[in-house]
């Protein structure tokens, strides 16, 4: 089989593929190729996707069996997708990231691809997601409090308003932003920025602005971009500069003056920065997000 693929026989391989796709049987045992297959051959996608692409509707199409009956409009199916989601070890298989990186709209709306991305979505990766994203949206609601909704009280000319409890709550919800969100938020991106700068390959860098950075940060750089402009904010919030001053927490100095234009323009860039993070709940459904 690899040698046909190497030597350009295409129409030899695909034959090759639908034999050892085809499920046969005797008395005793039914007979199905796709073990032998994967064990045999265990980069047959990566091969695939590097020389025959075509071929790769032909392994996908083997790897389902559908029943010849009909009942009430359905017909029932069979997908063998063991090999594409874990390797012989019980690893996590690169297969549907090699179909991933093929970047073909028609491929992955075969049956196969669709159930096996539907089949982790729904049971692995969508809890693992909403939970990791959960402080982000924590974050962005008391980001939201803090700069919009409570602040409105302590804006210029109705300092009046400004009660100890508002400021206080204000205070609370910036000092969450600043140092837990902000703090686990660093400490997560350092471990990833630390893990893209071992990488020795050309393969896991991109060219940003002309300089090869390790793709992991390419692809983080929405976050570090927050980390920076959070950090800009804590040093000129006016909270901080007006420290000491009475009453306690109050934004309203000589000093909260002077850096509260600056500060306005650092928390539009903040929310700005969070709502685009936010954005990634756009994929709370793969067939929805799949058209969008």
């Amino acid at each position: 089989l690899m040698w046909a693929i190497d030597q350009g026989s295409l129409e030899a391989a695909d034959a090759m593929l639908q034999d050892l796709l085809t499920i046969r049987a005797d008395r005793d045992l039914y007979y199905f190729g796709v073990d032998a297959l994967f064990s045999r051959h265990p980069d047959i996608v990566r091969r695939l996707c590097a020389d025959a692409p075509d071929l790769l509707w032909t392994l996908l199409d083997g790897l389902v069996w559908r029943s010849r009956a009909v009942d009430n409009g359905w017909r029932r199916a069979v997908y063998f997708c063991k090999h594409i989601l874990i390797r012989e070890d019980g690893s996590c298989s690169s297969v549907m990231q090699e179909i991933c990186n093929r970047k073909d709209p028609k491929l992955m709306c075969h049956p196969v691809v669709a159930y096996v991305v539907d089949l982790v979505w729904a049971k692995i990766a969508r809890h693992t997601f909403f939970a990791r994203n959960a402080a982000l949206m924590m974050t962005l609601v008391l980001y939201t409090l803090s700069q919009a909704v409570l602040d409105i009280g302590t804006q210029k000319g109705v300092y009046e308003d400004e009660g100890a409890g508002t400021r206080f709550a204000v205070a609370l919800c910036r000092a969450f932003i600043y140092f837990v969100f902000l703090g686990s938020h660093m400490v997560t991106h350092i471990k990833l920025a630390l893990y893209g700068n071992r990488a020795e390959s050309n393969e896991n860098s991109e060219a940003l602005g002309g300089v090869k950075v390790p793709s992991i940060l390419s692809k983080h750089a929405p976050c570090y971009t927050l980390a920076l402009v959070l950090f800009a904010m804590l040093a000129r919030d006016p909270i901080v500069n007006c420290l000491g001053k009475s009453p306690f927490l109050t934004q309203h100095c000589v000093e909260g003056e002077i850096v509260s234009p600056s500060y306005e323009v650092l928390s539009m860039l903040g929310a700005l920065n969070l709502y685009v993070l936010a954005s990634d709940y756009c994929v709370f459904s793969i067939r929805i997000a799949a058209f969008a």
